[in-house]
């Protein structure tokens, strides 16, 4: 859905759960409507680059740029990301390892958890998703496997609001990936 109405405070809230203030309202709805509101064709050709993007890397520059200037739907925002970085392909060649990081998280506590436990609340505070216990969890889960992932780096401060965002976007195993 484009917009959401968040009947408990009186506000209007986007798609990914940001309070729209009022005087942006009426503009903010004219502009998202051009990226949800999406011709059949047009969704078409997007799927078709996604395909070809998964087989040829990087995607053949000009059919990719001509649709990214056209404006990418909503809808496949994530995955034209995770195609076009390249992170498709690993995480579909790496889903083993993915697996082994999981079972080890419920065995293993990183040592980055404190660190992490101390910014969930403070990701996306006033978000229906992140303020929420399953929001944090879900958060938690991403950056503690990552955290053990990649020991050398761990967390670092900022990494859950960009973990977050692509939780916005993807599930849990694209945005540990991404």
């Amino acid at each position: 859905t484009e917009m959401e109405s968040d009947a408990e405070h009186g506000r209007s809230r986007d798609a990914f759960g940001f309070v729209v203030p009022e005087e942006f309202l009426r503009t903010y709805k004219q502009f998202h409507r051009t990226l949800w509101d999406v011709p059949a064709d047009v969704m078409s050709r997007i799927d078709d680059l996604l395909d070809e993007g998964l087989n040829v890397h990087p995607p053949r520059k000009e059919s990719w740029k001509r649709e990214l200037k056209a404006g990418m739907p909503m809808v496949h925002r994530g995955e034209v990301w995770l195609v076009s970085s390249g992170i498709k392909r690993r995480l579909l060649a790496e889903r083993e390892s993915y697996v082994a990081v999981c079972k080890r998280a419920e065995t293993e506590e990183s040592p980055s958890a404190e660190e992490i436990k101390l910014d969930l609340h403070r990701t996306y505070a006033g978000h229906p998703v992140f303020s929420s216990k399953s929001g944090q969890e879900i958060l938690n889960r991403v950056l503690t496997r990552y955290a053990l992932r990649n020991p050398v780096l761990g967390y670092c401060q900022g990494l859950n609001f960009i973990c977050a965002l692509f939780l916005m976007f993807m599930d849990e195993e694209a945005a540990f990936w991404a």
